[in-house]
């Protein structure tokens, strides 16, 4: 797991390159599979001074279309609980951090986890 936060903090520090979200597509779908993965996001962004808002803004940008894919095609019900639970988490984490996001981010992270975890929902119904 100290790789994968390793490399998160690598990908979230250099967001332009698309090579960068390759990997970082890589690295989350890694990091999907722990249950503190959250932490490991937290602990990825403090290492490169990036704020919270920011890094789950570039995860919603990068992995809302891969969430929403991942449950279309059905996946092992224990898979989908823990991505729900995951989603719910990052919701969490945008709305604790607060007026302090840049102008926009928070918004634009609390609708884009807002939608992934409402198709994530509908999907393991």
């Amino acid at each position: 797991q100290d790789r994968v936060t390793e490399l998160l903090a690598m990908l979230i520090s250099t967001p332009k390159d698309p090579e960068v979200h390759l990997q970082l597509a890589m690295a989350y779908s890694q990091l999907m599979r722990y249950t503190e993965a959250v932490e490991a996001l937290a602990k990825a962004t403090a290492l490169v001074h990036v704020s919270p808002p920011s890094a789950i803004e570039l995860l919603v940008a990068t992995q809302g279309p891969t969430l929403i894919e991942r449950f279309q095609f059905g996946r092992a019900e224990d898979d989908r609980s823990a991505d729900i639970a995951l989603a719910e988490q990052l919701v969490e984490l945008a709305e604790r951090t607060g007026p302090r996001s840049p102008k926009g981010t928070l918004s634009h992270a609390r609708r884009g986890l807002a939608l992934v975890l409402q198709r994530a929902r509908r999907y393991s119904e």
